[in-house]
Order: structure tokens, then C-alpha cells, then sequence
């Protein structure tokens, strides 16, 4: 799907932040650079990466110009995480909507192409999509979740409906937003958004466009370390503790229950393997074993 009544270029700027060696990271790009909307920039940021994965981003910028390889300061204590490499290639872009893409996940190649229609016809600053959720050993697929088609603020009192790397943001809301050193800094990137844009509704489109990567090393994966977290991010929006509280308890519920929807969902629906058109394709494959060495 192309997109010819959008001409500003690039259309969309695609955040990737990615730490260390990053061993999916060639699976994530395959799937920008297959993208239908070829009207973006990948803005590639390398947090404490190995040297010889940079000088390998650094060879494929000069082949693809819309590539952007981002080195920040380093760091030298506070609290780390992707908040920082995020924020960094948000300081960056120049696109008129942003893209989040974790190095640990694909894209289907219409992705971009429908959101930024959909945005555009639907006037909405936010649009989402459906996702799997794959297992990184076997590609197996093991969810598919649908979100509502419309999020308003109310519906991110005790939960957070949207996934990130399946979000599509105008730069006008982002605006001097930032990821802040949370654990769950989505979630509470969402907040910000909503409290700034009382009125905002975010879109979705019922195709499953994203896939996520299910492995031990995800940071989706601490759910104890995530109760705290969420706690701390209320108190940035409620000074009453008691209402923190329960935003707390009713956002654990909300998890409790989302997850015994979705185990129910899972023991009725026979794995399959991720679709060719998430996988790494024929024509892309260069791209993986050139860098088969440095990963």
C-alpha cells in the first residue's frame, strides 16, 4: 500500500534504540526497509553498542541515506534504560509523526503505509494496530491481540492499551514530551500525552501489522518490578496516595485479568508461525548475514 497523497519527506521518523550487540536488530530493520511507505527515516540509536555493530549501521547508512546512525553523550551515572537512546532520537527527528520500533521487533511492511492513512483521513494524532506475540526461539505464534478501536483517556486509568512499538504519533502532541527514567516509561509517555491532550482519541487499525518478541531477556518480562513502577508514575499525576493506591491495585487486577483472558485465548488457538511477511525476506537477507559477524 502507498501512500501518494502525502509528499513531505520524510513522513515518518522511526525510533529504533537498541543496547549491546542487539541480535534481533537486523530483523527490525528488514522490516522498515521493506516498508510499502517509503517516506520515513530510521533513527537508529546506539546505547553503548559494540563497536563493530555501529561501524556495520555505519556501512548500511551509506547505502540507504534514510538510515540515521545516532551516537549519544555517554552517561555517566543516573538511571539507564531505552528512555534516554528514545528521547535522544526524539530530539532528532524530522518526520511530522513518529514510529517506535524496539530492536527485538518486526513490522509488517503495510504498517506505516495504513497508519499514516488512516491518520490522516481519521484526523487522528495516535493510531495503533493489532500485534502478535511471537516466541523469539521457533517464531511460533502464541496471541493475537485486537485493541479497541477508539482510546480515550479514561481508558488508561489503570492499564496501558498502547503497545508501543505499534504506535504511530504526530510530532505536533509529541512535542517537548520525553520518556522519563521509569520502569513502564510507556505507560507513563501515554500519560503525558493524554493529561497535555484531555481530548485526544487514538485510532486502530484492525489489521495485526506489529509482532512482538517473546524472550527471557524482554523487559515486558519483570511483572513484580512493574507494581512499583506503576506506583511511581501515578504519584506524578495524583498527590493524594490513597488514590495512587488503588490506581495500583486496580491496574494489577486489570493485568490479572488481561492475562487470564488472553491464557484462555491461548489454550484454544493452535500456535502457528509468525507470517513471510514479517519474516526476513529472500530479498532482504543480505541485510541479516552482513552482519552475521558482528552479532
Amino acid at each position: 500500500m502507498n501512500s501518494p497523497f502525502y509528499y513531505h519527506c520524510p513522513a515518518v521518523s522511526v525510533v529504533i534504540p537498541f543496547h549491546g550487540h542487539a541480535p534481533w536488530l537486523p530483523h527490525a530493520l528488514n522490516s522498515v526497509i521493506a516498508q510499502t511507505c517509503q517516506s520515513w527515516e530510521a533513527l537508529v540509536v546506539a546505547d553503548n553498542a559494540l563497536d563493530d555493530v555501529i561501524n556495520w549501521l555505519e556501512d548500511l547508512q551509506q547505502v540507504d541515506s534514510r538510515i540515521r546512525v545516532l551516537i549519544p553523550p555517554s552517561r555517566i551515572g543516573g538511571p539507564s534504560g531505552p528512555w534516554y537512546p528514545r528521547n535522544y532520537a526524539l530530539d532528532h527527528a524530522k518526520g511530522d509523526y513518529i514510529a517506535f520500533l524496539d530492536s527485538d521487533d518486526v513490522w509488517h511492511p503495510d504498517k506505516l503505509a495504513c497508519q499514516l492513512e488512516l491518520a490522516i483521513k481519521s484526523k487522528a494524532p495516535l493510531v495503533i494496530t493489532a500485534y502478535y506475540r511471537f516466541r523469539s526461539s521457533d517464531l511460533l505464534v502464541l496471541e493475537t491481540r485486537y485493541p479497541d478501536s477508539a482510546i480515550r483517556a479514561s481508558q488508561l486509568s489503570c492499564c496501558n492499551p498502547i503497545p508501543l512499538s505499534s504506535s504511530f504519533v504526530s510530532a505536533a502532541i509529541v512535542d517537548r514530551h520525553r520518556f522519563r527514567p521509569l520502569f513502564h516509561e510507556d505507560y507513563d509517555f501515554w500519560l503525558q500525552l493524554y493529561d497535555a491532550n484531555p481530548e485526544l482519541v487514538a485510532r486502530a487499525c484492525t489489521d495485526v501489522l506489529t509482532a512482538y518478541r517473546l524472550h527471557p531477556d524482554s523487559l515486558s518480562a519483570s511483572k513484580i518490578r512493574g507494581i512499583v513502577a506503576v506506583f511511581r508514575i501515578y504519584t506524578n499525576y495524583y498527590s493524594s496516595f490513597t488514590i495512587c493506591m488503588l490506581r495500583t491495585i486496580c491496574w494489577l487486577v486489570s493485568q490479572l485479568l488481561k492475562y487470564l483472558f488472553y491464557y484462555l485465548q491461548a489454550i484454544r488457538v493452535v500456535p502457528f508461525v509468525l507470517p513471510d511477511e514479517f519474516a526476513l525476506s529472500d530479498s532482504l537477507q543480505k541485510l541479516s548475514m552482513s552482519c552475521e559477524d558482528c552479532l
